[in-house]
Formats: C-alpha cells, structure tokens, sequence
C-alpha cells in the first residue's frame, strides 16, 4: 500500500506461518499473527507458536503495552528497526520491547533502536528471552532507550551480544542468565550488567 504526501506506507509479504515486513511504519493492533490480542494494550506483533517474523528497514510508532510477543517455536529476524515508546498502559503491569512465553525461539537482532519512553518509566523493559534452550540468539548493534532491563533472561544455548549500547536505564541493566556461552564484545551499558552467562570473547 502506497500514499503521496507524509502518510507512511508499508509492504507485507504473506505466507503459511511466515510474515515479512521492510520499509514501515505500524500502529499497533494492527498485525495479530496467530495470537490473540488484549484490548487496551495489545502489541504490534502477536506470534503463534511456529510462526516466523522478518522486519527489514522497519519503523514503528510502539505500543501501549509490549510491542512483540512470541508463544515459542519462534524465528525472528530483525534488521534496522526503530521502535518508539512502549509501555504507556497506567496499569502498573510490566511491557517489554520483544518477550518469548515458552522455549526454543530463534532471534537475530541487528542495527536496530529500542525506545522506552519516559526515563521514569521503569514498567518498560527491553528483550526477555524466557528461557531459552534451543536456536540461535544474537544481539548485535543495538541502542537501548530508556528501558528497564534492556537485555534479560535465562539460556543454554550460545548467544551473540557485540556492539550494543544503553541510555538512561532503569533499574537493572542486562541480566542474562543460565549456562550457555556468551559471545561478548564491543558493548557500552550506562549500568553495568548485572548478570552475565560465562564470556568465551570479550
């Protein structure tokens, strides 16, 4: 869908379970992909289990609540996206930018820009792994904004973080736990991590 003038425009490339987005910019509730959405603060993105996401040069205006939910079996590939504030719901519940509910999920995260909102804010938080036992995990060239926890969860897996910076965090910086090897280099976090799996690089 195009339009002249400064309406954003976005492309959506559609199969079975596997969903491309390049070029956009979102309202949230827009797009539920095999999930539910809850009224008032639904995310933009809402992932069955097994479905697949690709964002590509993709912006979006963020969310009242989270802004990306998977149910597990999840592929998510992410490349120059920015997203803006996230969290405005006034119910004291807690919103992350990207959040897994089961196991194995596959994400690849690149150049991309993650914004909270409020630097009081401290119910914003960035990406939750869960628990993480299968698939790949890498994180690399990212701005977190103003977010509580901007990198967080548990894995035993291998996982890649290089290149990523934090600004104005809130509360915990990134909290990463479990056994698997982490793949570490090049990072700036205003607040230190709080818990790193053991390093193989640094």
């Amino acid at each position: 869908m195009g339009r002249n003038g400064n309406t954003r425009r976005f492309e959506l490339r559609r199969s079975y379970a596997h969903n491309v987005f390049t070029g956009a910019s979102a309202a949230c509730g827009t797009y539920v992909l095999g999930g539910n959405s809850i009224a008032g603060s639904s995310p933009c993105f809402n992932l069955g289990r097994g479905s697949i996401l690709s964002l590509h040069d993709f912006s979006s205006d963020g969310s009242t609540g989270s802004w990306l939910l998977g149910a597990g079996d999840n592929q998510i590939d992410m490349n120059n996206v920015s997203v803006a504030t996230i969290g405005r719901a006034k119910d004291d519940r807690d919103y992350y930018m990207v959040r897994f509910a089961a196991a194995t999920n596959s994400l690849v995260v690149r150049n991309s820009d993650f914004f909270g909102g409020s630097p009081t804010n401290s119910h914003a938080h960035g990406i939750d792994l869960g628990t993480h036992t299968m698939g790949i995990t890498i994180i690399q060239n990212c701005t977190f904004r103003s977010l509580s926890s901007p990198i967080s969860g548990t894995t035993n897996n291998p996982i890649v973080l290089t290149g990523n910076t934090s600004l104005n965090t809130i509360g915990k910086s990134v909290e990463l736990r479990g056994n698997g090897k982490l793949d570490y280099a090049g990072n700036y976090w205003d607040l230190p991590p709080t818990k790193l799996p053991p390093v193989v690089s640094n």
